[in-house]
């Protein structure tokens, strides 16, 4: 993580906020994020990362979609269910808009999360 910081750090200063190795970086660091279970940070890199995406590709770009999905699992494991359940949706959405492969990846990641809010929700 501290190199990816050090990298943002360099990149935010020699080509500004809409470079798109921010977003490059700000991705890795909302990976990393999740790995380390640091879910504050991975909806806070995910967002900068949107924030770019959004003003350079329009909201349903393909690149959003796994970001949708970062976002639907901090939000669920910090139980802001409701949250969680629009950006699985969005992400869900940005897929099928895209004619992501149905098998890919982040297409599963976000049936999981879905699957997964389903049954937090009925423990409630």
């Amino acid at each position: 993580k501290k190199v990816l910081l050090e990298a943002l750090e360099i990149a935010l200063k020699s080509d500004g906020p809409q470079n798109q190795a921010l977003v490059t970086i700000y991705v890795n660091l909302s990976f990393v994020s999740i790995y380390l279970r640091e879910w504050d940070a991975v909806i806070d890199y995910s967002n900068k990362a949107l924030d770019i995406i959004r003003k350079n590709y329009g909201e349903q770009h393909i690149h959003a979609a796994d970001l949708y999905c970062n976002l639907g699992m901090a939000h669920s494991e910090k139980n802001s269910l409701k949250e969680a359940e629009m950006y699985y949706n969005l992400a869900k959405q940005t897929l099928e808009r895209n004619k992501a492969d149905p098998t890919s990846r982040t297409f599963e990641a976000v049936k999981e999360g879905l699957e997964n809010l389903k049954r937090k929700k009925r423990t409630l």
